[in-house]
């Protein structure tokens, strides 16, 4: 499996195809994300193979914003089955990397520890110092594609995410879920400070 030359084809796609107006799942996106299965994974300790898969699925797991915003995770599993063979994936590491891609769907209960990970993994930012900074370029990313909120709106909208939302790996938990904690404390005190 040619991970890395996989790698450059989808970050370069990243770069030249998506919408200018795409501020947070972009390229960098896409690595965070990468990097944060790499971590988990190494907690979880998954095998060496299946982080392979892990970070293939990390990898494309957002191309299908190139096409649209909403409902694109099957675009991307999509294109990762046209495509990886090309990268000298069998057809069983290919099943299972769209699989581990349907997986970062919202709504979708992860089954095994791998969806765990990626689930974990393309989420981790709001357990994180950068929750403010990303939580702005989704903002504008979903503004600039008509879903314009005022800020006690989006105030609402973050707190009821942070809320429904958890961390399914102990890792992770370990790793983020103060800061997640936090993150939705300063939410909450900004809504009550919130005027509009």
């Amino acid at each position: 499996m040619d991970f890395e030359n996989a790698k450059k084809y989808v970050i370069e796609r990243l770069r030249k195809e998506l919408p200018e107006e795409i501020f947070y799942h972009g390229p960098q996106h896409t690595l965070d994300v990468i990097r944060a299965c790499e971590v988990f994974a190494a907690g979880e300790v998954v095998a060496e193979h299946d982080v392979l898969l892990l970070k293939t699925a990390a990898l494309f797991h957002d191309i299908g914003f190139i096409y649209r915003l909403q409902e694109n995770e099957g675009i991307g599993a999509e294109i990762a089955r046209q495509e990886l063979s090309g990268f000298g994936y069998t057809q069983t590491d290919i099943d299972k990397v769209a699989r581990l891609i349907m997986a970062t769907v919202l709504a979708h209960k992860p089954e095994d520890v791998l969806e765990k990970i990626i689930k974990d993994a393309d989420l981790e930012y709001v357990g994180s110092e950068r929750f403010e900074r990303h939580a702005g370029e989704l903002r504008r990313e979903l503004a600039a594609h008509g879903r314009d909120f005022t800020d006690s709106e989006w105030l609402d909208f973050e707190i009821g995410f942070m809320k429904v939302h958890k961390f399914y790996t102990e890792t992770c938990k370990g790793l983020r879920q103060k800061t997640k904690d936090r993150n939705l404390q300063k939410l909450l005190r900004a809504r009550a400070d919130c005027q509009d």
